[in-house]
């Protein structure tokens, strides 16, 4: 009788569990079965295993002006308000792939032209481990399949009314315009997934301890950044040019800057540039020394970032001053897609 009352009493636990548990499954998105969706977007997900310095530049509008501290809180505060932008206001802005979202780059020689003036500002952004990412960018490095018919019908059942070909179809704001549950819905799926940013194809300063270290392109990625919960306070640092205090750190700056273009113009004669890969162009390649390290000169300005105006990203009391001969090791530690060692972890299949 007690064998009998515990069977009965165990189907009526499953019964009363089974809607529970379907309606709380891991894959369930708005009551709809989102599988195939996460099965595709799965397999490009990434994960950080070392924590990375990335970087982002501010134009003439957006500068922090006047003289701060490196470690001024308002550095820290502009990416606290712009890493929750693009998933924010995902659906009202259709003129550009990253909207309102905020990109860092993989280091401070790519996108130096978006500081576009004088009064330029740097921020240096640390990683940390954990850091998920999705690639959305599909190239002949990383060949990226386009999205099936199963994930494009479950986009269909959430409201989504764009043309989805590509994943980085389903990152371009442009989708999601006038939709709202459609973008209430694919955020869920962002969120279910944990993800932090979607990189996508951008480019890098040439530096020669990248080329080979990057052979699915991985130093030319730049990050959209979809969330705030990796931000600590203290991992912001915020540079311009009348910046005193962090010397050493602003060494190892302008260190990268000026290797990327010697590495650039010394390089082999019979060597490609790597898809995804640029340098600055030099106002005289002639002037770049034949060794490294070298003396930095402003007055010569081969080897230097230089802003649409002419102005080179430079700290007055650096002149005179070697470049760090031991660069190339603070590059491998710290710049994604540029040590030797792996730097991120695939997602389980």
């Amino acid at each position: 009788m007690r064998l009998s009352a515990c069977i009965i009493f165990g189907w009526l636990a499953l019964l009363t569990a089974g809607p529970i548990h379907a309606a709380n499954a891991p894959n369930m998105v708005q009551g709809v079965d989102a599988s195939p969706l996460f099965n595709y977007l799965h397999p490009q997900i990434y994960t950080t295993t070392v924590p990375l310095k990335m970087f982002h530049y501010l134009d003439g509008k957006l500068r922090l002006p006047g003289k701060f501290s490196a470690d001024d809180p308002r550095g820290y505060d502009y990416i606290k308000y712009n890493a929750v932008q693009w998933a924010k206001r995902l659906g009202q802005f259709s003129f550009s792939l990253t909207g309102t979202g905020l990109y860092l780059a993989s280091d401070p020689v790519a996108s130096h032209d978006l500081g576009n003036s004088a009064t330029w500002t740097l921020l240096e952004i640390e990683i940390p481990v954990g850091f998920r990412v999705i690639h959305a960018w599909s190239d002949e490095l990383m060949k990226i399949p386009d999205v099936p018919d199963s994930a494009v019908n479950v986009l269909t059942k959430f409201g989504c009314r764009g043309t989805i070909h590509t994943m980085l179809d389903l990152f371009s704001t442009a989708q999601y315009t006038n939709s709202p549950k459609c973008v209430a819905a694919v955020l869920e799926v962002f969120e279910k997934l944990k993800l932090d940013a979607f990189s996508y194809a951008y480019g890098g300063g040439y530096l020669n301890v990248c080329v080979p270290a990057s052979p699915k392109g991985e130093h030319g990625r730049a990050f959209v950044i979809m969330s705030d919960r990796w931000l600590k306070p203290g991992t912001v640092r915020v540079f311009n040019a009348q910046t005193a205090d962090a010397r050493d750190e602003r060494l190892l700056i302008e260190s990268t800057i000026f290797k990327s273009s010697f590495d650039y113009v010394n390089r082999s004669q019979n060597a490609s540039v790597p898809s995804g890969l640029y340098y600055i162009n030099l106002s005289d390649p002639g002037e770049v020394p034949s060794s490294y390290p070298a003396v930095i000169d402003v007055n010569k300005l081969a080897g230097y970032a230089i802003m649409d105006d002419g102005t080179p990203i430079y700290w007055p009391d650096l002149q005179g001053v070697s470049t760090d001969p031991d660069i190339d090791k603070w590059i491998q530690s710290n710049f994604f897609g540029c040590s030797d060692k792996p730097q991120y972890q695939m997602d389980a299949q």
